[in-house]
């Protein structure tokens, strides 16, 4: 049990330790929430008290079929169905409603109605007073795993089943030489029951003269964990010793565990007599033969033939190393040689050739036959075809322990590799390292190149890293682009210093792909064991989490770099924690409240309409947005929060329209709100719900960088609101890195000029003509601009010169409450020198030289014109040395997907020509013959009364 004063989880499973693992590293990512959430390998669901579910990862909807949207507030029987067992079902409420933790499997279904089967371990988490405030329940999609166990049951009984008719007397024992398990041919030879043979009570059967040297070599050779054989007497019913020949393999799990021997024994006594000896001989299902001395073949049966694909003509008199695969060194032959000649046997396992060269593998038993006066006269061997045993024995073992992409070991064995380096660790008292690996960029590389690309590149890398690793080390790949090491027997908790600094060289190195040199680098997140900061008793999970913590700090630090574990950080999940539940608590208890700012037109007076800002007035005191919302950022609690504001703004519109005031309002839109699956249809009913609402009193405000994130869907969100009378502004311009062209076809009303660009006009021209050209490019586009921060009468004059007559700010009014705003609107009169200002005229064409962003402009598939950001960005030197080329004169003969480009090139112009705007990624050519990656966006439009494709590029090369 781990307790602090805010929180308490149980600790004592793997599961458990996953889940403390997903909150560390949860909290420790404040800015990034969701995106490290996400990156948890596991389901993840948080439910409140009273199991509600409050939120849930990528890796549950990926996992369930249901997004996040589909769950939130439902309680988690939305999982099961008619399979799930209601026993378990029981089960899990009964630990839930004691506050405890559960652990185990039940039958879940997705959406879709599939099923699958599910490892879940549900924790509770206390507040600062000890009480229950949540539930975290981790799942992990065993299926897999269920249906190899399955398969591994069935096989099991069906090997029983097939035991129990055949005639041969099969035993199993466990791993202290009890047998406990006999099949139906066995009693029904020694006609005992199963109670007695259990345990030792079969060896009462076996002949007194035989008795001291079979459990001599029994528990000699079960003790090797060998294969091995003997022959004996034992009892049968009828009162008669009957000679058996026995063949015993040892057992073992998948995952290398010795559990016990399976024994086979057949009645040999006939043959032993030599009568019937030939019949056996024929119709065996094994194959036999026998040799003389010098291994050339005397005799075999047709079982033989059947596997080998030689007659008996073919093989009689041939030396049996025509079967000879290559398969075994001379190491192999020569410890199998001087078995049989030091205890007269040998039992193992041959990869022989057959005719046609098919590699078969047979479970193989040679014994030396004695003549009368005890000399060694000839061998004879008996083997079964156990190939499809072995394929299928590998086939399991690949899937269960092998990343299916890189064959590199998966999680599963390296929990397994990672708990065999503690045990050694505790033992010889060495070092290891556990360095959890994460490529930068790598999903560029997916998004400009595809999947295929991306699989060769984790293969490529994978490579490059085993080369600069040691044998003894262990790389695995956990999934995506993450990779862990094991530098294990380390002498000093220094020498994995080194190691990672080739593993950052590795990572770092371009690799060739098809033509394409790629390039990442890498986060490392280091974990030492033994180590002061980390519990002696950790396990395996617990070392692999507190390696991916760190890396997610080395991330955060500036990515390329390497960072130790450091507990110290387990404060600032706590912190978090407590301020998340803080503002749920005060959005419960109405604690949050609306403020409203002004936006004014400056030269006439017009109040054009309000922003709503949220405030939090906790404790006696007024909290601004920057001290809470960026806690909730990433988290579901900001999605909530950001519906509290939209239908808080609804409720005064509606009261404002009802009591005669006609205004707008504006409020924020989180992007993790606006990119909800069901936005629009929770804003039409909060709408609905609202009588006196009218269509254009209501303006969304998005940040530039969130319009710049996924472009076809904020446009199509943008639309279907607009379609409900609601406008859209973009906030904080100039802030984030924007097209030009882009911005022009936005269907946004406004643009927002961040605070930050008026706070520095008085300082400097340059400030000024910055915000000038933020101006004109706005107006250019037929944008409304809206200066944000006005907080000087000075500061309102320079931006009416510039030609923006729009502010809000200080100078203005503060932000108030709705009852006061009444008044302050009758109040109201711009300043005087602002009504004298004279309006400014500026144009379009003024901008093109001053934009940052190269931008040409294309007449008759020629660039006739260019701005000094194209030339720079090139690299040629006037204009006179670069106008009148085409696209593909300053491109390679071939772009990234194969195309020539002057071919190209001319598609695109005239798509271009024919349908709009176009949009598309370019490898272009700069003058000292260096590419570089550019985003390219066409607009065709009319110059000068001239016919023109205004061309404007990005650069991709910085974010590859």
């Amino acid at each position: 049990m781990i307790k602090s004063p805010d929180l308490v989880l149980e600790q004592d499973t793997p599961c458990a330790s996953e889940t403390i693992y997903s909150l560390n590293t949860i909290i420790n990512s404040p800015n990034h929430l969701e995106e490290v959430i996400n990156l948890i390998p596991n389901g993840v669901l948080i439910t409140d008290s009273q199991r509600r579910i409050t939120f849930a990862n990528k890796v549950f909807e990926q996992l369930t079929g249901y997004s996040q949207h589909d769950v939130l507030g439902e309680s988690c029987a939305i999982l099961q169905g008619p399979g799930s067992d209601s026993k378990q079902i029981q089960r899990i409420r009964d630990s839930l409603n004691q506050q405890q933790s559960f652990i185990g499997e039940i039958l879940n279904y997705r959406k879709d109605g599939s099923i699958f089967w599910n490892e879940l371990t549900i924790s509770p988490i206390f507040d600062g007073q000890n009480q229950l405030s949540h539930f975290v329940g981790v799942q992990r999609d065993i299926s897999d795993y269920k249906c190899i166990k399955d398969k591994l049951i069935e096989s099991e009984q069906r090997f029983r089943e097939l035991s129990d008719v055949t005639p041969a007397l099969i035993w199993q024992a466990d791993a202290y030489k009890n047998l406990f398990w006999f099949n139906k041919s066995w009693l029904s030879f020694t006609g005992r029951s199963f109670f007695n043979e259990q345990g030792t009570g079969w060896l009462k059967g076996i002949h007194p003269q035989d008795h001291e040297t079979f459990i001599n070599t029994y528990n000699r050779l079960f003790d090797r964990r060998e294969h091995f054989h003997t022959e004996f007497r034992l009892l049968r019913a009828d009162g008669k010793y009957r000679w058996l020949d026995g063949h015993y393999v040892p057992q073992y799990t998948p995952e290398g565990e010795f559990i016990g021997y399976v024994g086979t024994c057949t009645d040999i006594t006939d043959y032993r007599n030599s009568k019937a000896a030939l019949d056996f001989f024929n119709v065996a299902h094994e194959m036999i033969y026998s040799t003389n001395l010098n291994r050339i073949v005397l005799d075999c049966n047709q079982r033989f033939c059947e596997l080998t694909e030689y007659s008996q003509d073919e093989v009689i008199g041939q030396n049996v190393d025509i079967l000879k695969s290559g398969m075994h060194d001379t190491q192999f032959y020569a410890q199998m040689w001087q078995k049989i000649n030091s205890q007269g046997s040998w039992q193992g396992e041959f990869i022989n050739r057959t005719k046609s060269g098919e590699l078969i593998t047979i479970m193989t038993t040679i014994s030396v036959i004695f003549d009368s006066q005890g000399k060694p006269q000839r061998y004879l061997a008996v083997g079964s075809d156990i190939t499809d045993i072995i394929n299928k024995r590998q086939h399991y073992k690949r899937i269960a322990f092998y990343d299916h992409l890189t064959n590199l070991p998966n999680r599963l064995l390296l929990l397994d590799r990672l708990d065999n380096a503690i045990s050694r660790t505790k033992r010889y008292g060495t070092f290891f390292a556990v360095l959890f690996v994460d490529l930068d960029g790598f999903k560029s590389i997916n998004d400009l190149y595809g999947h295929a690309i991306g699989d060769q590149f984790l293969v490529a890398i994978s490579q490059q890293i085993k080369l600069i690793i040691r044998d003894s080390d262990t790389l695995a790949r956990l999934g995506g682009d993450e990779f862990v090491i094991i530098l294990d027997n380390l002498t000093s908790d220094f020498d994995y210093e080194k190691p990672i600094a080739n593993v950052l060289e590795a990572c770092s190195t371009e690799i060739l792909l098809e033509g394409v040199a790629l390039k990442v680098s890498a986060s490392i997140g280091v974990c030492l064991y033994p180590n002061h900061l980390i519990a002696e008793d950790a396990d395996a999970k617990t070392l692999l989490s507190h390696a991916d913590q760190a890396m997610y700090v080395a991330k955060n630090q500036g990515k390329n770099s390497c960072h130790l574990f450091d507990r110290t950080q387990d404060q600032a999940t706590i912190t978090r924690n407590n301020a998340i539940d803080a503002i749920k608590k005060g959005l419960e208890q109405g604690e949050f409240e609306l403020l409203y700012q002004p936006k004014v037109n400056m030269r006439s007076g017009e109040v054009l309409g309000f922003e709503g800002l949220i405030r939090w007035n906790k404790d006696a005191s007024q909290l601004k947005p920057l001290s809470f919302l960026p806690i909730v950022q990433n988290h579901p609690l900001g999605i909530e929060l950001g519906y509290w504001v939209l239908n808080s703004a609804l409720t005064q519109l509606s009261d404002w329209h009802a009591k005669g005031l006609e205004t707008k309002l504006s409020i924020n839109i989180d992007p993790r709100q606006l990119y909800q699956s069901n936005f629009v249809d929770k804003l039409q009913a909060a709408i609905n719900k609202q009588s006196y609402f009218k269509q254009g009193s209501l303006e969304f405000e998005i940040l530039e960088t969130t319009a710049l994130n996924d472009r076809l869907a904020v446009t199509n969100i943008i639309n279907r609101c607009r379609e409900m009378g609601i406008e859209f502004a973009l906030d904080d311009f100039g802030t984030g890195y924007s097209s030009i062209t882009y911005l022009k076809e936005l269907p946004v009303k406004a643009l927002k000029i961040d605070r930050s660009f008026i706070i520095d006009m008085t300082e400097s021209d340059k400030n000024v003509r910055l915000v000038e050209n933020i101006i004109n490019l706005a107006t250019s586009m037929d944008k409304q601009v809206i200066a944000e921060g006005v907080e000087s009468v000075e500061q309102g004059e320079i931006l009416m010169s510039l030609g923006c007559e729009y502010a809000q700010g200080y100078a203005i009014a503060k932000p108030m409450t709705a009852t006061t705003l009444i008044a302050w609107i009758k109040d109201w009169q711009p300043y005087p020198s602002w009504l004298i200002k004279p309006k400014s005229e500026k144009s379009y064409r003024s901008l093109f030289e001053q934009m940052t962003e190269p931008m040409l402009v294309i007449k008759d598939g020629n660039f006739i014109d260019c701005n000094n950001a194209a030339l720079k960005f090139l690299g040629y030197a006037t204009k006179a040395s670069f106008l009148n080329k085409k696209p593909s004169d300053i491109s390679p003969e071939f772009q990234p997907d194969g195309r020539r480009s002057e071919d190209k090139a001319l598609e695109i112009l005239d798509s271009a020509q024919k349908e709009g705007f176009q949009c598309f990624n370019w490898l272009h050519q700069r003058a000292d013959n260096s590419e570089v990656l550019v985003e390219v966006m066409l607009t065709p439009m009319i110059l000068d009364e001239v016919y023109v494709i205004h061309t404007a590029w990005r650069d991709l090369s910085c974010r590859r």
